[in-house]
């Protein structure tokens, strides 16, 4: 029982790791990862990131 307990949370805990070091990299506050957990808040926040301003995108790419 205990060892399918750590499975689940390993389960759900694991993309935010990945999260974190993308948003980092972009230049956003990798804190917004643990968005992640949150169902609705974590789409909103995609959506959002999609769809704004890349900090750290050269500027030549803004032309396309």
């Amino acid at each position: 029982m205990m060892l399918l307990l750590l499975l689940i949370v390993l389960s759900l805990a694991l993309p935010v790791f990945p999260i974190w070091r993308i948003l980092k990299r972009m230049g956003f506050n990798p804190a917004l990862s643990l968005l992640y957990f949150v169902p609705i808040a974590g789409l909103i926040g995609l959506w959002r990131l999609a769809g704004s301003h890349w900090p750290n995108a050269p500027a030549a790419a803004e032309h396309f």
